[in-house]
């Protein structure tokens, strides 16, 4: 596996292709399962790590309501931006957004009711650290939720897109779309969390569909919402038409009737400061 670490959206033009492409398709609807998991209450103070574009970061200040506050926490100044240029949400708790590492976060110690963390941290360099800050800042008794990525092979769409990147690309940029598979195992992510000091730690593996109603060319297109888009982009000509047409054709392969589908892999993991 690459390191998962390098993984980062600093590229001005892949945050608001992910927030196109990725956003309400795949990490909308894991965000409600993610929340789903969790005791949130009205007025509750929550603390969103990893927070990209916001899906988790707004989902939470709906929940919790105008009596609460969110906090979201990421280290790319460009999916920060775009989080904070998204127009306020009725009835909702307000939100702050900190540019911060997951270890150490820039928080005080048992500031929240609940942390979340959703595929984020496969990315850290230090998921031990992480955890134990996750620690720190909740409240005694607070709830934290995390959701980390299962294997590849269960996560068909990316699957797909690593054969054809093998197949068409130089291998060490293929292989970093492996970055946020990286860290599978659901009893990995339980070890982590009761070794950094909680309890009533559970982990539970889900599965969700990922769709693209358009089709082949629209599931093909998505690759721009990832960091190796800028990379593709300086490839020949050659290179990425050839690339685009396999990936349309290896997509085509998962049609129905309308749009393109596959199944992503997914551990649900909570537990208590």
């Amino acid at each position: 596996m690459p390191d998962a670490s390098q993984y980062h959206f600093q590229s001005a033009s892949v945050p608001a292709a992910y927030d196109l492409y990725f956003v309400p398709r795949l990490f909308a609807p894991w965000a409600r399962v993610l929340l789903d998991s969790l005791e949130l209450k009205p007025g509750d103070h929550v603390l969103d790590v990893a927070c990209g574009s916001g899906v988790v970061t707004r989902m939470l200040a709906e929940r919790i309501g105008a009596n609460g506050h969110v906090t979201g926490t990421d280290i790319s100044a460009q999916m920060l931006e775009l989080a904070r240029g998204k127009p306020a949400l009725p009835n909702a708790a307000p939100i702050e957004y900190l540019e911060s590492p997951a270890a150490p976060l820039a928080m005080p110690d048992h500031a929240f009711d609940v942390a979340t963390c959703q595929h984020g941290f496969q990315f850290f360099p230090d998921r031990a650290a992480a955890a134990v800050e996750l620690k720190r800042v909740l409240k005694p008794g607070g709830w934290l939720g995390v959701a980390v990525w299962g294997a590849i092979e269960e996560c068909r769409h990316f699957m797909t897109a690593h054969h054809a990147l093998k197949a068409n690309v130089p291998h060490e940029l293929a292989n970093l779309i492996l970055a946020p598979f990286s860290w599978p195992k659901a009893s990995d992510l339980s070890k982590l969390l009761t070794d950094a000091g909680f309890s009533e730690v559970r982990v539970e593996e889900w599965e969700l569909p990922f769709s693209f109603e358009e089709g082949a060319v629209q599931a093909a297109d998505s690759i721009a919402a990832t960091p190796l888009a800028p990379l593709i982009a300086e490839l020949p000509e050659a290179t990425q038409a050839a690339l685009k047409r396999d990936l349309e054709s290896r997509y085509a392969l998962f049609s129905r009737e309308i749009g393109v589908h596959t199944m992503m892999s997914s551990n649900i993991a909570t537990a208590r400061a």
